[in-house]
Order: C-alpha cells, then structure tokens, then sequence
C-alpha cells in the first residue's frame, strides 16, 4: 500500500518548463530542480500561499514483506519512504524521490527518521513486475504528458550516477509536522527510464520537500 501525504492547502507553488537556465534554482521553501536532456525543470512553492495555483509538498510511504534471502519465505520488510512536488492533477508534472531500506520487522517512527542522514547513497530499484526492492534511492520524474521516468525501470543503470541527502532538519510547522516529521534536502545525477527501451538524462538534480511518514 502507498500512501502520499501532501500539504496542499498550504501551499502553492508554479511551474516552468522552458527556463534558459540549464541550472535552475530557488528560493522558495520546498522546490524540484533538474536539468532533463538539456530541458530546465522547476517546481516550486512556499509554505504559507503566495498565489491560487496550487502545488503540494509531502512524502510518500510504503512497504512490505519482501524474500531477501531467495529462499521462497518473505523474511524482511522494504520500507519506502520519500519526498514529492506535485501538481493537480496527479499524474502529470510531479517528482518523487524516495529510499528504500530492509528492516526485520514493520520499522518504528525513529527508524524511519533515520533513514534520511547527510550522506551519499547507491542507486535501488522499486518493486515492479518481477523485480524486487533493492535498497538505495530511486528518482521518478512524471512529465507533462503523464509520461514516468524513473531511475529504476528498463535496465535501471546508474553506472556514474550519483546521489547524496545534504540536510535533514525537524519540520517546524505545525499543520503537518506530526504526519511530516522531516524536511529533506537532495541532490542527485542519473538516467531515467521509461521502461520502453527509452531514456533521459538527468543533471543538476535538486529536491527540498517534506519526509518521513510512518
């Protein structure tokens, strides 16, 4: 089961597609930030509304029992856990960025908190088909036509890629702190896939948004 947990009604934020910038940036409270095959990417918005269009900042969590050891017996659980800018309607224009780890058992809000440290991460998959989780961060860009790409479909290579979180801090507002416990900084470099033999490249990857859901 998925859920996503968004701060819609707090925020807005605008779009735009065809900035000149290659490297996009912003000063606004939560903002997705890439370059994709040469095309600037910005999603963006604050906190408290500065306009009627409407964009939300939030996290995403799922899990379930997955079979680590190969044996045919789910002996552990893959907890995924992320960040996402999104606009209305859903399926088109959003980011989500997310990582997966194993745990013995359903993982306690302070293991999930820890999942996101200041640190450099391999590259995972999410489940899909036939493939199992594999632990590490995934990036999933949908476009403006509905279309996805993630770092983890067609062949899912990452050789050269790179991902680090460079901030972690306690959410300091009070509407969505007790669901949203975390405000997560990334920055990352990878290829997406669409997962029918086509791919982007994405550089100058940024993300702020809010993290970790139980």
């Amino acid at each position: 089961m998925v859920f996503v947990a968004l701060g819609a009604a707090t925020l807005s934020c605008s779009k735009k597609e065809s900035d000149p910038n290659p490297a996009p940036s912003s000063t606004k409270d939560f903002y997705f930030l890439a370059t994709i095959d040469g095309k600037a990417i910005k999603y963006e918005g604050n906190t408290v509304p500065t306009s009627a269009t409407e964009y939300g900042s939030g996290c995403i969590s799922s899990g379930g029992s997955v079979d680590v050891n190969g044996d045919g017996i789910s002996d552990s659980w893959a907890e995924v856990q992320g960040s996402v800018l999104t606009s209305y309607p859903l399926d088109k224009n959003n980011a989500v960025v997310s990582i997966i780890k194993f745990f013995p058992d359903f993982p306690s809000h302070s293991e999930v908190d820890n999942m996101f440290q200041a640190k450099s991460y391999d590259y995972g998959k999410q489940a899909t088909g036939s493939q199992q989780e594999q632990e590490g961060a995934t990036v999933v860009y949908t476009d403006e036509n509905g279309v996805e790409w993630a770092s983890f479909l067609g062949t899912g290579n990452q050789s050269g890629s790179t991902f680090k979180i460079t901030s972690v801090i306690n959410n300091p507002d009070p509407n969505t702190k007790l669901g949203l416990r975390k405000i997560v900084t990334y920055e990352f470099a990878c290829k997406l896939y669409d997962g029918k033999g086509n791919s982007k490249t994405l550089t100058n990857g940024k993300m702020r948004s809010r993290a970790s859901m139980p």
